[in-house]
């Protein structure tokens, strides 16, 4: 009895879809007894000869209604079996006995209601609300303490009056009894029924949860988190504790407090008799018109079990439900959400390390290394024992959360204890860059060479060539195999990865003085990967100092030129006032920076210094941290022009940028001497 949740013999409005006025559906009043332990026939008062006119009776009546109404139970069924001392007719007799049944539920005196419901049912005319009356019958058996006659009784509700609403809650409260005593096929059925003939009710959505519920405790599946799944966007958070109420009202016993009687009753009779009706065949939200909002929607569904509206079998199975829903779903805050509440919550519940590895596979497939980190950490906590793949998952994702040394044990152990292991060669890949994250260059190598010398044709020993080509660049006396591993790479690669292996090539190989041949290379990581890559630059100027390197300045100086922004930045003022503001921002200023530095070196070697003058202060507009160079280059173009006024200006905004340095103000006072 409960308002939305019909746990009372009100049954109430809404949420429990338990009515008061149709008696749809055929009676037989001899199926009363069902074949239980006799019971002491009712107390009934003997019908007098009427004495009294029926429109008189009926007022009364309706005082006993208003009474109910009000919470005056005591007077409702004074009133009530006054009128039933009278003579009337049978079918006004009928009404007030169920009143009466429900007055005297009301005052807790649950035997009384019971047969007052029981001799309304067995009547000559059947009452008009006969759905109400048998339903109420079933809690007032449950109150008192004959569990299994009110699960029999509901069950008549839905035999006896399957079109009235009162059926699809009798069978829900029905169903749960049945579970609590452990006849699961039989609750299952009847949560079936629910669904198939009351598809559009909010009891059609409480009968879901429990049916899911009930598949749980057999073993969570895919299909009981998607039925949760649609169960959290169709009806929220809100339907678990409408669940919640009903189960409460099923364990309460005759200890009821009054207080919820009154709501219970009052608010059945203040509504109206064909106010329960019509609310609890509402039907459920429509997920495409009114959905809630999606983000977070599993973790608040979640949250009234964590409230207490589930029990310590139930909830964990529901988190494990939702947390499989999350993860179809690729919801992974959730998903780090509800796996935290599962082990925080429930810390002995057997089926945790099993999902957690499951969740954190999946995680590990879209790289959520947090939650793989979260998810195998707990579940070696309770059975440390781990699969090849995922011990070598925990250990890049303790690497990718910032444990490299942990990380590095991790692996270090696995590779030693499992050399030839299928997950060996990923293994040593992860182990060189763990060691390089470490600063670890030797180490590092070591892990690349042994992957390179034990699996030369494993995925993981391609995917390695351009690291372990990078760290033999820049390791003394390596760049011979560095350019091996390079040349081998650029055969292979593509996309920014040939970009970058061609770039570093072209390094090689202008080291060793093969600048021709570096410059092949560096103007194909600049243009050959389709779209532009982060080397495009890097590589261009790289080629225009391999063609400085061979004297070939004017190719140079076009390369150079095509790192320049297409919209000129110059000229700038050579008085020492502010530069104006760029039209459009520069991408890689300090890259065009050199770019416009180098442009100016070549062209004031060549005579041009105002052009020279124009590169200089653009590289120091665009570099002011490394400016000094650019600025001392346009001091010393500016004098060569005979400007000493404009030199002179530079020359202190050079002084204010560099501060005292002995060097830069050594040189530049070699080429001008400010008051001569």
């Amino acid at each position: 009895m409960g308002t939305g949740s019909g746990a009372g013999p009100a049954g109430d409005s809404s949420d429990a879809g338990v009515a008061g006025s149709s008696a749809g559906g055929s009676w037989d009043g001899s199926s009363v007894v069902r074949g239980t332990a006799p019971r002491p026939a009712p107390t009934t008062v003997a019908a007098p000869t009427p004495t009294e006119r029926p429109g008189r009776l009926a007022t009364r009546l309706d005082l006993v209604r208003a009474d109910l109404a009000a919470g005056s139970f005591a007077q409702a069924l004074s009133r009530a079996e006054t009128v039933l001392g009278a003579g009337i007719s049978p079918g006004l007799r009928a009404t007030a006995l169920v009143l009466a049944g429900d007055a005297a539920y009301g005052t807790g005196a649950y035997r009384l209601a019971a047969e007052r419901f029981e001799e309304a049912l067995l009547s000559d005319e059947l009452p008009p609300d006969a759905p109400h009356a048998t339903l109420a019958l079933g809690w007032a058996e449950l109150r008192l303490g004959r569990r299994e006659d009110a699960r029999l009784t509901w069950m008549r509700v839905a035999r006896q009056f399957p079109a009235d609403p009162n059926a699809s809650i009798a069978l829900i409260l029905a169903a749960e009894l049945s579970v609590q005593t452990g006849e699961t096929v039989v609750a299952r059925k009847l949560l079936d029924r629910v669904l198939e003939g009351h598809p559009a009710t909010r009891n059609a959505e409480i009968a879901r949860l429990s049916r899911s519920i009930m598949a749980m405790r057999e073993g969570p599946t895919r299909q009981a988190a998607r039925e949760l799944r649609m169960l959290a966007r169709s009806a929220g958070p809100s339907l678990v504790e409408e669940r919640r109420k009903l189960l409460d009202g099923l364990m309460a016993t005759r200890a009821q407090a009054g207080p919820e009687r009154q709501i219970l009753l009052t608010d059945r009779y203040a509504a109206g008799q064909a106010g329960p009706s019509a609310t609890s065949a509402r039907p459920p939200r429509d997920p495409s018109a009114a959905a809630p909002e999606t983000a977070g929607m599993l973790e608040r569904f979640a949250a009234p079990f964590l409230d207490g509206a589930g029990d310590p079998e139930t909830t964990p199975r529901v988190l494990h439900a939702l947390l499989l829903a999350a993860v179809e779903d690729k919801a992974w805050t959730e998903v780090e959400t509800l796996a935290g509440r599962l082990v925080d919550r429930f810390p002995s519940y057997p089926s945790a390390p099993e999902l957690l590895v499951q969740v954190a596979g999946e995680a590990a497939s879209e790289q959520q290394w947090p939650i793989v980190r979260t998810g195998y950490a707990h579940a070696m906590a309770r059975s440390p024992a781990l699969a090849p793949r995922a011990q070598v998952d925990f250990a890049e994702a303790l690497f990718r959360t910032g444990d490299a040394a942990q990380a590095r044990a991790e692996l270090t152990r696995f590779v030693d204890a499992a050399p030839r292991a299928q997950e060996a060669p990923r293994a040593l890949r992860l182990l060189a860059e763990v060691t390089e994250a470490l600063d670890e260059p030797v180490e590092a190598l070591a892990a690349y060479d042994r992957l390179r010398g034990d699996f030369p044709r494993s995925e993981w020993t391609t995917r390695s060539l351009l690291p372990h080509a990078r760290l033999l660049q820049h390791a003394i006396g390596q760049e011979k195999r560095a350019r091996a591993l390079l040349e081998e790479t650029v055969q292979r690669a593509e996309g920014e990865e040939l970009a970058e292996a061609s770039f570093r090539l072209a390094q090689v190989l202008a080291a060793q003085g093969e600048h021709a041949r570096a410059v092949n290379w560096y103007m194909a990581a600049a243009h050959g990967p389709a779209e532009r890559s982060r080397w495009h630059r890097p590589a261009l100027l790289g080629a225009g100092r391999s063609l400085v390197a061979l004297k070939r300045t004017r190719p140079a100086l076009a390369v150079y030129r095509s790192i320049l922004p297409a919209t000129p930045i110059g000229p700038l003022p050579r008085d020492g006032r502010p530069a104006p503001e760029l039209v459009e921002p520069v991408e890689e200023a300090e890259l065009v920076a050199e770019a416009a530095y180098q442009i100016a070196e070549i062209t004031r070697a060549d005579g041009q210094h105002d052009e020279a003058v124009d590169m200089y202060l653009t590289a120091a507009y665009l570099a002011p941290g490394s400016q000094g160079r650019a600025l001392m280059g346009a001091v010393r173009s500016l004098v060569a022009v005979g400007d000493r006024a404009s030199a002179e200006k530079v020359f202190r905004r050079l002084v204010e940028s560099s501060g005292e340095e002995p060097e830069i103000l050594t040189q530049a006072s070699k080429v001008f001497r400010p008051g001569r």
